[in-house]
């Protein structure tokens, strides 16, 4: 493992400390106080990057977590020595959780991982809990318009399929109806109607399909 110069600027809150098992990950449970900011450099020394999650963990008797507006950070670290801050609004708990990911993005299961972590901490000035606090607001703010945005582009994408298979269903039945008024054989005009409701493609119309019925 190689040494951790540089790594203690600040006051020292947790480590060095060195964490080691047999996992797809690996966590830590690690304090936070009012009004206070931290940062975790990560070491290690194998080939692989790493994926980095700090979560705040909600107050079994309130609910609350530490901060107001994040429910935590996620971050990937390319190379050794990197580090993330995280900031906590009051006391509490938050989980370090690390796992590591091969040069073609998979996360490595059930090998021998080692880290060692260092905690520094710096407790704000008011001034720079209020600005801390409006800006984490305000990325909370643009994440949950993402997923609103998303949510909703993903809701119409489906109703626009399952109009699609619905106009598509009414088509087939017109084929059987059409069939059976050129005097074909019922089995001919079963027949032409399955082919016509087996051409939908996707879940969503295939489902349909399966729903749509011989008029």
């Amino acid at each position: 493992m190689e040494a951790l110069a540089g790594s203690t600027e600040g006051e020292i809150a947790a480590g060095p400390t060195r964490i080691k098992g047999n996992a797809s990950y690996l966590s830590h449970n690690l304090r936070v106080d009012t009004n206070t900011c931290y940062n975790l450099k990560l070491y290690w020394s194998f080939d692989a990057a790493a994926a980095v999650t700090i979560g705040f963990v909600p107050d079994e008797v309130t609910g609350q977590t530490p901060n107001d507006n994040l429910a935590g950070r996620q971050e990937k670290f390319d190379t050794s020595g990197s580090s993330m801050s995280y900031c906590a609004d009051r006391p509490g708990e938050a989980v370090f959780t690390v796992s590591a990911i091969t040069t073609g993005g998979y996360v490595n299961t059930n090998e021998l991982l080692e880290y060692v972590f260092v905690v520094t901490q710096e407790v704000e000035t008011p001034e720079q809990t209020v600005s801390r606090r409006e800006d984490e607001a305000a990325r909370s703010t643009a994440a949950q318009q993402k997923i609103d945005s998303n949510v909703e582009s993903a809701r119409q994408e489906e109703e626009r399929a399952r109009k699609n298979a619905e106009r598509h269903c009414s088509g087939c039945q017109a084929v059987y109806l059409t069939c059976l008024g050129n005097g074909e054989s019922e089995f001919t005009c079963v027949k032409k109607f399955e082919e016509c409701t087996g051409s939908l493609k996707g879940s969503l119309a295939q489902e349909t399909a399966g729903s749509c019925r011989r008029p």
